[in-house]
């Protein structure tokens, strides 16, 4: 088995047991030193799931209440040392490294439906090959669209023409 591979199902399998699920995993090396790098998002019920996508909210206000609850730090202290264990014990990465586990946050790409049920009510930039760039705040989404808000005005985003979503920090 390659060791990104391994990595994956052991460190995959500790995310499991905290109720979480392991989003990437990547090994960077430079030289003699690596870096471990480890994205989990929560675990999400997928009877809660569906009740998300069936239902879109009216208001940005109501996505923030239906919107699923991240990582906590005490979280990924908990599986940062679970890691740390296992790494230690099973030492299958040769040479120094460093080890870095977080959320997904606000930079990262949001492709998966758990991605999307975590940035409810957030504000979002959206490329699209259809309308280029647009900036709204998410409502609801299913299978086929995202529903957005912007100036009061209702939008339809098919998931096919998005190109790159990310959440956007607000002040």
């Amino acid at each position: 088995m390659e060791l990104i591979d391994s990595l994956t199902l052991h460190i995959g399998q500790l995310a499991d047991q905290q109720h979480l699920i392991l989003d990437s995993l990547r090994l960077n090396r430079a030289g003699k030193y690596s870096k471990l790098l480890i994205v989990v998002d929560p675990e999400i019920d997928q009877t809660r799931l569906a009740e998300i996508i069936q239902t879109p909210a009216d208001t940005v206000a109501e996505a923030s209440e239906a919107a699923v609850a991240g990582v906590s730090s005490d979280q990924i202290a908990d599986l940062t040392r679970l890691i740390s264990a296992y790494l230690d014990d099973a030492d299958p990465i040769p040479g120094h490294y460093t080890l870095e586990v977080s959320s997904g946050g606000i930079g990262r790409q949001l492709t998966e439906d758990r991605h999307f049920a975590l940035a409810l009510g957030r504000t979002l930039n959206i490329v699209t090959s259809a309308d280029g760039d647009i900036t709204a705040e998410l409502l609801g989404f299913d299978a086929g669209n995202l529903y957005l808000t912007h100036g009061g005005q209702a939008l339809s985003i098919k998931r096919v023409d998005i190109v790159k979503a990310q959440e956007v920090p607000t002040f």
